[in-house]
């Protein structure tokens, strides 16, 4: 199986692209010949990168990525736009027969009263980003008849090497350091943990299969609260910080639980995988970060 993946060199693209060399994939990854990242948003540029490349399936995994403060006008050109243009293209030089797998986000479904999130449920993203991602998965459905597209929601993906302006490797940093205090946001919101390295196995095992127009989350169907993580990494390290609330890290637009239901990532695709328990994900993290200290 041959795969083009982009995004290869951000947090989710440098441990699939390992994973997919791991099982026997032959893995390029999408840049400009001169080796310089390709802007997606520029028709041209994206032509001049794809021209000529031959490969089964395009996994996408770039795009704008949501930090607090970003700028709103990106999100919509990147991760809308640059995707049409990845498409587009594609279809031009006739390349992908086997399609495109594609990430979106858990965001999309917004508030929703439902305490498990299946892929029947009614998005209601709340921000740019969830918009724009959700806008995108709406562009692809207009090639379901060109290209299968596979599109995935992962949940809250964490794990070694991701950018310490997310929640999790910040809290992490705290603790290893041993910080007097943290200043933190909202601690009741409940999320679904997912360990970088279960969100390999998955993706590997999709593009492993003959893909198909299909939406699935890629969670473990256990939430965890702010809090609760507080409470672990306290429990791992021995140690706790004080908590200093902050007005400025409290989202006006967060959404108070965000779960998978795993149901049709278990029963239609068959992935039978344990994932790894959120303590056992933090105690690795808090582990490294204090052996880089």
């Amino acid at each position: 199986m041959r795969i083009l993946i982009t995004g290869a060199t951000g947090f989710l693209g440098k441990a699939l692209a390992r994973g997919l060399v791991q099982a026997g994939m032959d893995v390029q990854a999408l840049n400009h010949p001169n080796g310089d990242r390709v802007d997606l948003t520029n028709m041209d540029a994206v032509r001049v990168a794809m021209a000529g490349r031959e490969f089964d399936v395009l996994v996408h995994l770039a795009g704008y990525a949501f930090v607090q403060r970003s700028n709103p006008t990106e999100f919509y050109r990147v991760n809308v736009l640059g995707t049409e243009n990845l498409f587009e293209a594609m279809l031009e030089f006739g390349q992908g027969q086997g399609g495109m797998l594609c990430t979106s986000t858990a965001g999309v479904y917004g508030q929703q009263e439902a305490p498990l999130l299946a892929e029947s449920l009614v998005p209601h993203p709340l921000n740019h980003y969830s918009i724009s991602k959700y806008g995108m998965e709406q562009l692809l459905r207009k090639y379901s008849s060109d290209r299968q597209v596979t599109v995935v929601r992962p949940f809250n993906i964490i794990g070694r090497g991701q950018s310490p302006l997310f929640l999790v490797p910040k809290l992490v940093g705290h603790f290893a350091r041993r910080s007097p205090s943290i200043d933190i946001g909202n601690l009741e919101p409940v999320r679904d943990y997912v360990a970088v390295e279960d969100f390999v196995d998955v993706m590997v095992a999709l593009a492993s299969r003959p893909l198909r127009n299909d939406t699935i989350n890629i969670g473990t169907g256990m939430g965890h609260s702010v809090r609760d993580v507080i409470d672990c990494l306290a429990s791992l390290s021995g140690y706790l910080p004080e908590l200093r609330q902050v007005h400025q890290h409290v989202r006006k637009d967060d959404i108070s639980r965000l779960v998978a239901d795993p149901s049709h990532l278990r029963s239609s695709v068959g992935f039978s995988g344990d994932f790894t328990p959120l303590d056992q994900v933090l105690a690795r993290l808090l582990e490294e970060h204090s052996g880089q200290e």
